[in-house]
Formats: C-alpha cells, sequence, structure tokens
C-alpha cells in the first residue's frame, strides 16, 4: 500500500475537509479525492462519508478505526524518515491543540529550536487524540484544553482564561454568568468535529 494514500487520510481525518487537506499537503483538491477513493479501493470499505460538494465530511466507522492506523504508521514513517540523525540529537514531540499552537508558542518554539541539539516534532490534534498519544507514548509531552482523568499521565494546569461574550442581547448583558443553556442552539455555529463532540455537543 502506497504510503502516500495513508498519510492523505490522517490529515484529512484530523480535518474533516478536502480544501484543508489538499492546502496541509500541497495537492489539488481532485488529487486527495483520487487518493482517497483509492485506499478505499484497497481497503474495500468506506472510509468517509461525502457530502455534496465535499463541504461537510464525516468517518465511518471504518474510517474512525483506520484512522488509528494510519496516525500510527505516519508516527512510524517519521520515525524512518529520521533515524539516521536520533544518535546525534534529541527528539522532542509535542502534541498541541491548534489554536493554542498558533496563538502562544511560536516564541517558546524559537527559544527551543535554537539549541542544535533538539530535534523538535510539533502535532496539532484534538484533545482526546493528545490524551491518547500521550498514553502510547507516541508524543512526549501535550497542551490540552480540558481535563481527561487519567491514572496514567501526569497533569498539570498551566494557564487559566475567563470566557467573554460578546452578545446585543439585553437580556443576556446584565447576567453575571452564562450557561449554555442560556443561549439558543439554533443560532449556534456548529463545526463538526467528529462523533465525540458531536455527543458531548447534544448533552448541553
Amino acid at each position: 500500500m502506497n504510503y502516500k494514500l495513508v498519510e492523505t487520510f490522517a490529515v484529512l481525518a484530523r480535518t474533516l475537509s478536502v480544501t484543508k487537506t489538499a492546502e496541509k499537503l500541497f495537492l489539488s483538491q481532485s488529487a486527495v479525492s483520487h487518493r482517497l477513493k483509492k485506499l478505499e479501493e484497497e481497503l474495500g470499505v468506506t472510509l468517509i462519508v461525502r457530502s455534496k460538494g465535499f463541504k461537510n465530511i464525516r468517518l465511518t466507522d471504518q474510517g474512525e478505526v483506520f484512522k488509528s492506523i494510519a496516525i500510527d504508521w505516519e508516527n512510524i514513517n517519521d520515525k524512518m524518515q529520521n533515524f539516521n540523525s536520533l544518535s546525534s540529537t534529541k527528539k522532542l514531540t509535542i502534541g498541541i491543540i491548534d489554536s493554542v499552537n498558533n496563538y502562544l508558542f511560536r516564541d517558546i518554539y524559537q527559544h527551543m529550536t535554537e539549541n542544535s541539539n533538539v530535534q523538535l516534532t510539533i502535532k496539532t490534534e484534538h484533545t482526546r487524540e493528545i490524551y491518547e498519544q500521550v498514553g502510547a507514548r507516541i508524543i512526549d509531552i501535550g497542551f490540552v484544553l480540558h481535563n481527561i482523568p487519567s491514572d496514567q499521565i501526569e497533569r498539570k494546569t498551566i494557564l487559566e482564561e475567563e470566557m467573554v461574550l460578546a452578545t446585543k442581547n439585553p437580556d443576556l448583558i446584565h447576567q453575571k454568568s452564562i450557561k449554555p443553556q442560556h443561549l439558543h442552539s439554533e443560532d449556534q455555529i456548529f463545526m463538526n468535529w467528529g462523533c465525540l463532540f458531536t455527543m458531548a455537543s447534544s448533552l448541553l
């Protein structure tokens, strides 16, 4: 099986967007679609559910299972490519939420990479995936948005910020705190980040 097919699916499974996958891999959207179709043919299963125009994509049950396999293969491929340099450098792999990565860690990375003996690898993932990969020793340290109880992983809070709601709704302006139940679900913009996110959202 061609690794490029698996790599394309791994990126798509994270982004759930053909457009973003094409941008990350420097491919056309048609090339992404072709690779996905070829991978599904080789596996003999359907990995994603395609909606009209490819704007909304979700993984099938088989896709969710193959996602972890694809990520494992991706990590092994990275290790093979970097094998020659591992003996002379220290390797640090960080898993981090995309928003935190973009806004808080740029200066930290620059400082770390000034040490030529450190090989730094950054993986942007969702919180649950970071916990899973830390537990599996795929990544060394993770930065997440919320706590998931685990006896195998040491956790420490390093930053807390209040969320601010900007609104013109006079019924909400003078309230000291806002709960999700106070907001109308029909006015929300829903981002499909997978079945676990959808399940959690339905409980609010």
